[in-house]
């Protein structure tokens, strides 16, 4: 029998990696729907994370009754009620004896879920951690039995709610929908299913000590071009919270930062250059500033700068030093030498210019949902967009998984990172609660700080469509209708109210990133002057091409009303929908599969050149710096994607056809030939798979592997069993 596989099993974080970890993903979690005030005494069944409730990869469908199988499956699968929560119990593994030393914590991490999390570790509480995006951690060692748990039994239990506040609240879950599609329709279904519960790894880490990293910021530094000088990396460490107190006072505890940068990925061979320095008592404190900073000299005879044709990565070692240069802690990282900065109206890279080429990815599956079912499913979706021509992507209404960012730092992928910020199907934003402008600050603040070194994310995208479609003078439109809202005392406090959330927002972002790269403050709609935004952009779904022509060559007002200078960006364009099958089959008549409805399968060719001729328009108006193009694939019912929802090519569409329109050839004026790559050679492809197999081996250096899968996806593929039937819930 062959030996079950355990989901997602690589190191979460390939960006921070300690040798000593656990992987908890698997099916050995038990889940139970109940009461939010009371936990389970039953358990409904086997539920196998890192996937969400309702993905088919979580398992969930053999212990469901039939009534929630078909609420909670996709498409347009729903979430839990009010007042009722998903909770999860895991029974801990043995823990390795090396973790047993005095001094060595264990951190307990979950990547993410969705929507709030309370953590129990046998009696002891943890803090509740309220956001779907961002990564929660906690110091359990103390919470375990006999200390360390050997010789113990100890138990995580994790309530998660989907839903907060009274009903009707408006919470950052991107497009995700709530209660079903509203209407009736027909409209194009651009809300897709719920998520809930856990949908990124979770794992144990054991660090050797309370003092240790838990993060550094890289920041590479160009020399200017009227010097000689070489790139320098500048590092900015932070310490677990409490060193401050360990570093003051008698018997002190002072560490050393030191740092050590390989010409290799894998950190192999001997390192090109290290530094140190000694941390001050300010060292976990977030407004520490430039304080505590390390900044060393690449040697120019290992010179090379990070970009779509040459993505090349420093490989990273960091540790801390004890007295007598004791290491208390090492960390695995990476880093690419790249400047990003916009200048006038164009973006550079390195110093130069950057035609944005990019495709819409919503990083949805069909049988995991939010979660890819393997990392080489993130890479498969970076390659073909490369190999359709498209230079980049703008990551939309998601916080995309580390694994994501690592494959596009590998293949020299830009990247317009976003946030989920859209309440679901309560797209008509005007007035933002308070406590959703303090939900949204906090998770940027810490989505900057876990992505922070990618080379890979150009630009940042603080908000989606925010506001009316048409501007705050519209009298009508999508989510439009501003001037006969409330009263005009009502509208101006809550232009008001906007305006200083996207500012502040900005600033938040801005503060959080030493790279300084550009931020876009709303894609499409109304953007915010006061905030200086360093990228403009508007959304145009015209699919006539004559006519999105001349749009192109004289926008609408309230789409550039307040620029000042800025590179003009097409954020969402083309659309163009095609309805052929794929995992959800056909569309009920109550939803287009595109804009204007969409084509045939047997319309192909059509398809195509509307697409071709959408796309020749923004190549012939060069007061644009880019484009983005709607959508790499099709999401359950919005069928406008150039591949269908599980990654096979549409008819009509083949992959030159696409790339002969998206690979840049076609670019007019200032920008002909900027930015055009040739599609890798078998050979770089070659290497790229062998150096991705040394770093992998690396990753799983030292980590102890323990839950199972079993579920029925996974197990059709390997020749497993059908997990034990369990109480079906009713």
């Amino acid at each position: 029998m062959p030996t079950p596989c355990v989901p997602r099993p690589e190191h979460p974080n390939p960006i921070f990696q300690r040798d000593a970890w656990i992987c908890l993903n698997g099916d050995r979690w038990d889940y139970a729907l109940g009461p939010v005030g009371q936990q389970p005494t039953e358990w409904d069944g086997n539920i196998t994370v890192p996937f969400c409730l309702q993905s088919e990869l979580s398992g969930t469908g053999a212990s469901l009754s039939r009534a929630l199988l078909k609420k909670f499956r996709p498409p347009l699968a729903s979430g839990i009620r009010m007042k009722e929560a998903l909770w999860y119990r895991l029974k801990l593994p043995k823990l390795p004896a090396a973790w047993s030393r005095d001094g060595v914590r264990i951190l307990l991490h979950i990547g993410a879920c969705d929507f709030s999390a309370k953590v129990t570790v046998n009696s002891s509480s943890f803090p509740e951690h309220h956001g779907a995006s961002s990564p929660i951690c906690h110091d359990i060692t103390d919470a375990l039995e006999g200390g360390h748990g050997n010789g113990h039994e100890n138990v995580v239990l994790l309530r998660c709610t989907d839903h907060e506040g009274a009903a009707g609240e408006l919470l950052p879950c991107g497009k995700q929908a709530r209660r079903g599609f509203p209407g009736n329709g027909p409209h194009i279904a651009t809300i897709y299913s719920n998520v809930t519960g856990i949908w990124q790894s979770v794992w144990l880490e054991a660090v050797g000590s309370s003092t240790h990293l838990t993060r550094v910021h890289a920041a590479p530094r160009a020399p200017e071009p009227s010097t000689r000088q070489a790139w320098r990396v500048a590092l900015y460490p932070k310490l677990s919270a409490g060193y401050a107190a360990l570093s003051s006072g008698s018997g002190s505890r002072v560490v050393t930062f030191e740092a050590s940068l390989f010409s290799k990925l894998d950190c192999s061979g001997t390192a090109i250059a290290t530094g140190r320095i000694r941390l001050s008592s300010h060292a976990d404190d977030d407004d520490n500033g430039d304080e505590d900073c390390l900044e060393f000299a690449v040697p120019s005879a290992a010179e090379r700068t990070w970009s779509p044709k040459d993505p090349h990565l420093y490989g990273l070692r960091y540790r801390l030093l004890a007295a007598k240069s004791q290491v208390i802690d090492t960390v695995w990282s990476y880093v690419g030498l790249r400047e990003v900065c916009r200048r006038g109206d164009q973006l550079w890279l390195n110093g130069s210019p950057l035609y944005l080429r990019m495709v819409l990815d919503q990083g949805w599956y069909p049988d995991g949902l939010w979660t890819a079912p393997t990392k080489e499913a993130l890479l498969r979706d970076i390659q073909s967009a490369q190999r359709l021509g498209f230079n980049g992507a703008r990551l939309h209404q998601k916080v995309f998984e580390p694994w994501y960012f690592f494959y596009a730092d590998q293949c020299g992928f830009l990247v317009m990172a976003e946030y989920p910020d859209w309440p679901g199907d309560k797209t008509r934003r005007f007035s933002l609660p308070l406590r959703y402008k303090q939900l949204v600050q906090r998770e940027w603040r810490d989505i900057v700080e876990r992505f922070h070194n990618h080379p890979s994310i150009i630009a940042w995208t603080t908000l989606n469509e925010c506001g009316p479609s048409r501007g705050w003078k519209a009298r009508g439109g999508p989510g439009g209708g501003f001037q006969a809202y409330r009263t005009e005392e009502e509208r101006q406090q809550i232009v008001r109210g906007y305006m200083s959330f996207v500012k502040s927002l900005v600033a938040v972002v801005r503060a959080s990133d030493r790279q300084h790269r550009p931020v876009h403050d709303v894609s499409g709609y109304n953007h915010v002057p006061a905030a200086e935004p360093d990228i403009w952009s508007f959304h145009n779904y015209e699919q006539k091409p004559d006519r999105f022509k001349l749009q192109l060559q004289d926008p609408p007002k309230h789409h550039i009303d307040g620029r000042q200078g800025q590179p003009l960006f097409v954020a969402e364009y083309g659309g163009v929908g095609m309805e052929a099958g794929g995992p959800t089959g056909c569309n009920p008549p109550k939803f287009h599969a595109g804009y204007s409805g969409g084509f045939s399968s047997t319309q192909g060719r059509v398809a195509l050149a509307r697409i071709r001729d959408l796309t020749k328009a923004i190549y012939s108006t060069p007061t644009l710096s880019g484009f983005c193009y709607t959508q790499l694939y099709d999401i359950e019912y919005e069928k406008n994607g150039l591949l269908r929802y599980d990654r096979t090519a549409k008819p009509g569409l083949s992959a030159s056809a696409l790339r002969r329109i998206f690979d840049g050839n076609h670019q007019q004026g200032r920008w002909s030939g900027v930015g055009i790559t040739k599609v890798a050679s078998r050979q770089k492809r070659k290497g790229l798979a062998a150096q991705l197999r040394r770093v992998a081996r690396r990753n799983l250096r030292g980590a102890q592997i323990r839950p199972s899968i079993s579920h029925l996806a996974a197990g059709s593929l390997l020749g497993l069993p059908p997990p034990a039937k369990r109480r079906r819930r009713t």
